[in-house]
C-alpha cells in the first residue's frame, strides 16, 4: 500500500487537453506514485475505488488507523493527494469515497491549492 512508483519515465501523466490546467493547479511534477494515484491517472475509476475499498477493510482494526491516514495522506509530485488528482479529474465516485475514508479535504499542494480548488466538474465540486 505504501510502494511508490517514481514515474521519471512520464508513462503516466495527464492527457495533453488537460495539461495547461493541471500544471497551472497541480504543478509539472508526477513521480513517486502509488497504486491509487496510478489508477486514477488511467482513468479507472473502478480499480481506485477496488484499491480504496481494499485498503478500509486491511485497516477497519483500530491499530491500522495510522496506516489508512498513511494512504490517503500520501502526496505524488507537487503535494497532490489522489483527492487532488481525482477532483482534478472528476471523478465524483472516488472524490466521495475518499471522504467517507477521512480523507483531509484542506491539504493545500505545492502550488496553494486545496483538492475543491481543482475541481472543474460541478458533481464533484458539490461533493466537495
Amino acid at each position: 500500500m505504501t510502494v511508490t512508483y517514481p514515474n521519471r519515465d512520464n508513462q503516466y501523466r495527464f492527457d495533453p487537453e488537460d495539461q495547461h490546467d493541471a500544471n497551472e493547479l497541480l504543478g509539472t511534477c508526477l513521480n513517486d506514485l502509488n497504486a491509487i494515484h496510478i489508477a486514477v491517472l488511467c482513468f479507472d475509476e473502478d480499480m481506485a475505488m477496488d484499491i480504496l475499498n481494499f485498503v478500509l477493510m486491511m485497516t477497519e482494526d483500530t491499530s491500522m488507523c495510522v496506516l489508512r491516514s498513511t494512504f490517503l495522506s500520501r502526496t505524488c509530485g507537487n503535494g497532490n493527494t489522489v483527492l487532488h488528482l481525482a477532483a482534478f479529474l472528476g471523478n465524483a465516485e472516488l472524490v466521495e469515497g475518499l471522504l467517507r475514508a477521512g480523507a483531509v479535504t484542506n491539504k493545500r499542494n505545492d502550488k496553494g491549492y486545496r483538492a475543491s480548488d481543482c475541481s472543474f466538474d460541478p458533481e464533484t465540486s458539490e461533493i466537495l
